[in-house]
């Protein structure tokens, strides 16, 4: 009956031990996980940023030929009524 009773302790031990373990590991991995989520929102602020960066001056360029660009006439052939 003791010796039941001496590892009946020591595999409640174990259990809590794995269960700590399991917490624990768990806990970093979610940390790790995070951390990574974190790193790749920076890298895509960092990336939208860029983008912006370069491609607002040719943007810019852009709405400067349209202001000052010549509007298309209407040719005459389509002046002309069709008969």
């Amino acid at each position: 009956m003791d010796a039941i009773l001496f590892y009946g302790i020591i595999i409640l031990l174990a259990l809590g031990f794995l269960a700590f373990v399991w917490h624990v590991v768990g806990g970093w991995l979610a940390l790790i996980a995070d951390f990574l989520a974190g790193v790749l929102k920076l890298l895509w602020g960092i990336v939208k940023v860029a983008f912006w960066v370069v491609t607002l001056p040719f943007r810019l360029i852009v709405a400067v030929f349209r202001l000052f660009r010549k509007k298309p006439t209407a040719s005459r052939e389509q002046d002309v009524p069709s008969v």
